[in-house]
């Protein structure tokens, strides 16, 4: 258990440091293409108004939070494209990326 608690704390950190380095570099996702994204996913799962409704209620969820979760899943994605651009791995992209704001943490 304490395994499991350790990778998804872990697993929060990376992606909060991610969303940083998205925001720094100036990625933001349109209302369009969050809007686009949430359509997609009604459309994938086959829902009708009253089924994606009855979905986030299940999940506790409201519209504002899924548009939230698919906003950072977007500026995420956004910046694994940047360092496709730079001719990079998304693996090698985000090693850097971690390695960075490591030193920035122990900077402070």
């Amino acid at each position: 258990m304490a395994n499991i608690r350790k990778q998804v704390l872990q697993a929060m950190i990376h992606e909060r440091i991610l969303i940083t380095e998205a925001k720094k570099q100036g990625l933001t996702p349109s209302r369009q293409e969050i809007a686009d994204k949430i359509n997609a996913i009604k459309k994938g799962m086959n829902f009708s108004e009253k089924d994606f409704e009855d979905f986030l209620k299940k999940h506790s969820m409201t519209l504002a939070d899924l548009e939230k979760r698919v906003e950072r899943d977007l500026l995420i994605s956004k910046l694994v494209a940047r360092g496709k651009e730079k001719g990079l791995t998304k693996e090698a992209w985000i090693q850097g990326i971690m390695a960075r704001a490591k030193v920035e943490i122990l900077e402070k």
